[in-house]
């Protein structure tokens, strides 16, 4: 009986690691690619063609190193960076989420599902939730 013991107490302490995978470094914003996202409607009432609606910035220059107006064109952007920098993930910050029309939410989506069938790990936090309020999507 002690031998089955033994290999029932090994199976149940397998299950946690094979529910949550290998244990490696967690994924950290400062080695990511964060994004900051703005509404059509701040876009369009700036009216400079340096603002975008995706900015890439980094957070040790502390300037934007990217910017797109959609999902798939920040997509091919960020497809450039460093593996090292890739898997750390996308940090989406929605800077005004209050504002963001039908078309905004639609690029939201493209961008959801671009990262997802691109192996990217993915969060999003709304500016007022910061410093905690990011998901992993």
């Amino acid at each position: 009986m002690r031998p089955f013991k033994i290999i029932l107490t090994g199976f149940l302490l397998l299950i946690p690691l094979a529910a949550f995978g290998e244990s490696g470094p967690s994924p950290e914003r400062a080695k990511g690619i964060s994004v900051y996202f703005s509404p059509e409607s701040v876009v369009s009432e700036v009216n400079r063609p340096y603002i975008q609606r995706f900015l890439v910035v980094n957070f040790q220059k502390g300037i934007v190193e990217e910017a797109a107006q959609t999902a798939r064109e920040l997509l091919g952007k960020i497809q450039r960076y460093p593996p090292a920098v890739r898997e750390n993930g996308v940090w989406l910050l929605l800077i005004y989420p209050d504002s963001y029309s039908p078309e905004d939410e639609k690029q939201l989506t493209k961008l959801a599902r671009l990262l997802k069938e691109n192996g990217f790990a993915y969060y999003k936090c709304r500016a007022g939730d910061l410093p905690k309020g990011w998901k992993r999507l």
